[in-house]
């Protein structure tokens, strides 16, 4: 096979040029959550249906979340899912494994039980968090993931017999997390792919990962002459998603408000961009397509406060992009990725995007050539977020 690339030595020297320029505030989640809570505090980090939760309530909630985990046993290297729709709470219970070393598992909300049942024989997590709603699913399967011990129920302050209320699991919080050490690279995520060649794959996320990814986006995302404090972003791609996690830790990491929903809804985005003023929101091609066919139903409400959209998930028509732009006044930017690669490797378009800080994308034909500029062919990420 004949590959015409940089020599391997060349690529690890660009990637690590790349890696040293990068000004990355955090070694940790951990660090950085209490980072922000420190320099924030009482700034609103999400709002979700009415309800605010600040910097500091975060970090104090995922501390408590951190702390229970300990006393019931759960340890470095553990998996904890959250089996949840959107909620703050979600958002507490992946923080606060990450914070005593432990890996968070979103579990995709819309999947079958023998799905799910899969996921648990396949990584076998020993504690969930899990939204009332779902709870019958997941009694139906628990028997058949034995390594599974502990339930906490999101949504409700009383709970069946074997499982723990959020309410009553933050109470064994109390006193704070233990002190463990956290690496760059130990685990902080696992999300499972869709299976296009068999069952889905756990992708594993380290917690360097996480940070370096979070500090590309801020680089990609904000221009020198902006004001943060103006920043604010709209959210409503659900959470077990990587494209929603990074998108709600990066407001973590620049200290930005985040309007969160529990899922799209067109008659809730109107007035959710007015509301909170939102300058920017994440979205996948089919959520576009809704709002240019409910333009008018949108543009009821003063959403004259958006800069620009961002589109992951999947590849956008350059007529949809375009139509976009053109009738919302909205820059799309478009980012390719994978989950493997924690969301985004080029943040613009696909078809023009540079890769991000710390990273290289080499364009492969059918034949195994390096693509020259613009000729279609394969992209091929890696780097620090890979």
């Amino acid at each position: 096979m004949d590959i015409d690339v940089r020599p391997a030595c060349r690529r690890v020297e660009l990637l690590q040029k790349g890696v040293a320029e990068m000004n990355v505030d955090y070694e940790n989640i951990r660090d950085m959550v209490a980072g922000r809570a420190r320099a924030s505090g009482d700034d609103c980090f999400v709002w979700f249906e009415g309800r605010d939760v600040s910097f500091r309530e975060f970090d104090e909630h995922s501390d408590r979340f951190a702390a229970a985990l300990d006393r019931i046993g759960v340890k470095k290297g553990d998996i904890v899912y959250i089996y949840s729709h959107n909620c703050p709470e979600f958002l507490v219970a992946a923080v606060g494994a990450n914070k005593i070393g432990a890996v968070a598992g979103p579990i995709n909300t819309w999947l079958k039980a023998d799905e799910i049942k899969f996921q648990f024989q396949d990584s076998g997590g020993k504690a969930i968090a899990v939204h009332k709603s779902l709870l019958p699913t997941l009694l139906e399967i628990k028997g058949d993931a034995p390594a599974l011990e502990h339930v906490i129920v999101i949504g409700d302050d009383e709970s069946p017999e074997g499982c723990m209320s959020y309410t009553e699991f933050l109470e064994k919080g109390g006193g704070g997390p233990p002190e463990v050490a956290l690496a760059r690279d130990d685990l902080a995520y696992i999300f499972y792919t869709a299976g296009t060649t068999g069952r889905p794959k756990g992708a594993l996320l380290s917690h360097w990962n996480v940070v370096f990814e979070l500090a590309a986006i801020r680089e990609a995302l904000e221009l020198p002459d902006d004001d943060v404090e103006d920043a604010v972003a709209l959210i409503f791609l659900p959470l077990f998603h990587v494209n929603a996690m990074m998108s709600m830790l990066a407001g973590v990491y620049r200290g930005i408000k985040t309007a969160m929903l529990e899922k799209f809804s067109v008659r809730k985005f109107g007035p959710t961009v007015e509301e909170h003023r939102c300058s920017f929101f994440s979205a996948v091609p089919k959520v576009y397509k809704i709002l240019l066919q409910a333009e008018e139903t949108v543009k009821q409400n003063d959403i004259s406060s958006l800069k620009y959209g961002v589109c992951g998930a999947a590849p956008m028509p350059v007529q949809t992009i375009r139509q976009f732009e053109e009738r919302y006044g909205v820059e799309i930017l478009e980012g390719y990725g994978l989950t493997e690669g924690t969301v985004a490797s080029p943040p613009r378009s696909a078809r023009s995007g540079l890769p991000c800080r710390g990273r290289m994308c080499a364009s492969w034909t059918s034949r195994a050539r390096n693509c020259p500029p613009a000729r279609s062919a394969r992209s091929w990420p890696a780097g620090t977020t890979s």
